[in-house]
């Protein structure tokens, strides 16, 4: 104020997004190890307690164990910040966490599987609960098209769609050229 000649510096300090990884396999342990280094929480959650537990997941801020997907569903604090992510054994739980999930806040839903599973789980859960609209916003097949072939690499592409909906818009490089769909 140029009154009283005093000065305030504000400084936000929002808490990290949270990530929730339902499927405690090969591919959730390398997305939760990639998320906690890139600032998000992780929260690991399988039914099976030898696949959601901190020996298993160490870069995990959390190990949950449910064998009963909508019941913990009502109990999450989903907001905007919150993201999850649908990689369970053989696919299994996925279409109950996707059932869930667009019911909730969440601001990045994404899904494992390929492009038939997500047209026959879509058809099905459109058939049942509607949510239309909120589908057509889970990204499935998750992650950016790399060509990943490994626990690894699908890592690193899910953790570059988390970052590129955290982020929102991006600035244009001058000096980097476009990527060619023939790339």
């Amino acid at each position: 104020d140029d009154d009283t000649g005093v000065e305030v510096f504000l400084e936000p300090f929002v808490p990290p997004p949270v990530l929730y990884i339902f499927g405690g396999g090969h591919v959730g342990a390398q997305i939760a190890r990639l998320a906690r280094n890139v600032g998000f929480y992780v929260i690991v959650v399988d039914d099976r307690s030898a696949f959601a537990n901190k020996e298993r997941h160490p870069d995990a801020d959390e190990c949950l164990v449910a064998e009963d997907i909508p019941a913990l569903f009502q109990t999450l604090p989903l907001d905007n910040q919150s993201y999850i992510v649908a990689a369970s054994r053989g696919h299994q739980l996925d279409e109950v966490v996707v059932r869930q999930a667009i019911q909730k806040p969440a601001r990045y839903i994404g899904m494992l599987g390929s492009e038939r599973k997500k047209v026959i789980m879509w058809k099905r859960i459109e058939a049942e609960i509607g949510c239309g609209e909120r589908l057509n916003q889970v990204h499935a097949p998750i992650g950016f098209n790399i060509g990943a072939d490994n626990p690894e690499e699908i890592a690193v592409s899910v953790l570059a769609e988390l970052i590129d909906v955290r982020r929102g818009d991006k600035k244009e490089w001058k000096t980097k050229k476009k990527r060619s769909s023939s790339s």
